[in-house]
């Protein structure tokens, strides 16, 4: 019997950006409608391979994934979302709707998922510091901004010449405000550098907030549908970390305000699975989410990440100080090549799968799993960490010098090209076996594959454009 279930191709687990879609240097967001790798997908999911998305995007990843995805095909939770890189776990009910783990937030390691709005707090000083260390050395040689890409450049450019015309000392000029709102420096964008990344929580319609005008559901900085015309309100205060705020229950009354709102700019949809329109690229500032419902009681404030962008790798050594102060605070960063994020210890994209083995409703185990991930040098690692368990992982990183040794038996590389290519030629190998559930390609088979997913993506399929990319990848 054991030997019969590593045969089996139960999951496929695959991180979003740069694997499944397109993450393109301009600040916008293509979907899977757009990616190589949507008919491949749907053709997995079609067969009885369930997909598990593990990614460090939060709101954004329902429009660009899962809003792309029939709900016939992410019911009873053949379609899995964990957000926030690991914080979040979202799958799909039994009519295919949107449903939030709510025991992963309180369970999900020791203490929970979660960071608690004090430490947030503690973690803006140690944060702050870091920008401006990090500004300063922008300043003394400003070719360092070249590291980054170019949706970063030009803001950044900007930002120093301003500070180089202000009064106030760079530590002043770099308030906490002007690192919180979004579009204070990434104007183009419309993105914050520091966003505080809150959990996935179904918004309660009795307990609402408004602030600068709009109506919020408190801890959550999703502002609320207008449902007479279907359209969605502008996330203009989602920035903000306090400030001037009235909440109302039942249209009355008062309550305090809701701190550290995510600077992620969101909008809710009533219903997960809306049909999608022909093009769904958006900005980050026009990114729509869903409201999943949940299973049990909202869990209280928290913050699943804090995000710090324009953050080359070759400047880590800025946060890297910090190091010892973070840990003592249960905190770690995982760092991106534009990107640092601040997470509590034990929370990765390896943490959801350890839950879910854990859990019988998901159906997981490792030993029926491939994971792909573009990133295994930095943020993908814990995904190529469970070999031993049976789980491979497929490297589709733009070059394989960046590829960690122990990662490279599966390198296919092109990005989300490799990942269709890939997914197209294990579908092809289904097909042709006798078996009626999906084979497991055994090492040896995954090789040849692999081989031959290369020589497609030689031979025919698009080349990723990699121009943009640092180390195989952009955040």
């Amino acid at each position: 019997k054991h030997m019969a279930a590593r045969r089996v191709l139960r999951h496929i687990v695959a991180d979003m950006d740069s694997t499944l879609v397109a993450r393109p240097p301009t600040g916008l967001f293509p979907s899977l409608r757009e990616s190589p790798c949507f008919g491949p997908m749907l053709d997995s999911l079609q067969a009885g391979v369930r997909l598990c998305v593990v990614t460090t995007a939060d709101y954004r990843t329902f429009q660009q994934v899962w809003d792309c995805i029939p709900p016939a095909l992410r019911k009873d939770r053949n379609v899995v979302l964990s957000v926030s890189e690991g914080a979040s776990l979202i799958y799909g009910d039994k009519d295919g709707q949107a449903a939030v783990d709510m025991e992963y937030y309180s369970q999900g390691i020791p203490g929970g998922t979660l960071l608690s709005d004090e430490l947030c707090s503690r973690l803006l000083t140690i944060i702050h510091s870091i920008f401006v260390d990090m500004i300063s050395a922008f300043a003394k040689n400003r070719s360092l901004i070249r590291l980054l890409t170019s949706k970063y450049q030009e803001p950044l450019n900007n930002l120093l010449d301003k500070a180089n015309q202000s009064e106030l000392s760079l530590d002043q000029f770099l308030s906490k405000d002007l690192l919180l709102t979004r579009g204070a420096v990434m104007v183009q964008t419309h993105e914050a550098l520091v966003s505080f990344n809150r959990p996935i929580i179904p918004p309660r319609p009795d307990l609402l907030c408004e602030q600068d005008g709009e109506t919020y559901h408190v801890g959550r900085g999703a502002p609320v549908i207008d449902s007479t015309h279907g359209a969605h309100t502008p996330a203009a205060g989602a920035g903000h970390t306090g400030g001037d705020a009235k909440a109302r229950v039942g249209g009355a009354g008062a309550a305090s305000a809701p701190t550290a709102q995510s600077s992620s700019p969101t909008t809710a949809t009533t219903t997960a699975g809306t049909a999608t329109t022909a093009r769904t690229t958006t900005t980050e500032a026009t990114a729509t989410s869903t409201n999943p419902a949940a299973e049990g009681e909202p869990h209280s404030a928290g913050v699943c990440s804090i995000s710090v962008m324009a953050m080359p790798v070759s400047l880590a050594g800025i946060y890297k100080k910090h190091v010892p102060e973070l840990a003592a605070l249960g905190v770690e960063v995982s760092q991106a090549p534009n990107s640092l994020w601040f997470k509590k210890v034990g929370v990765d994209k390896a943490t959801p799968l350890l839950w879910m083995a854990r859990s019988p409703a998901y159906q997981f185990s490792f030993d029926t799993a491939i994971a792909f991930g573009d990133n295994p040098h930095t943020n993908d690692a814990p995904l190529t960490a469970h070999v031993a368990d049976g789980m491979s992982f497929v490297s589709v990183a733009g070059e394989l010098g960046v590829v960690p040794l122990h990662a490279r038996q599966f390198h296919v590389g092109g990005l989300e090209f490799g990942t269709a290519a890939l997914l197209a030629r294990i579908n092809t190998h289904h097909a042709h076996c006798d078996a009626t559930e999906n084979a497991l390609p055994d090492p040896g088979t995954l090789s040849r594959l692999v081989e031959e997913a290369r020589m497609d993506l030689e031979s025919g399929l698009p080349h990723a454009d990699a121009a943009h990319l640092v180390d195989g990848r952009e955040v």
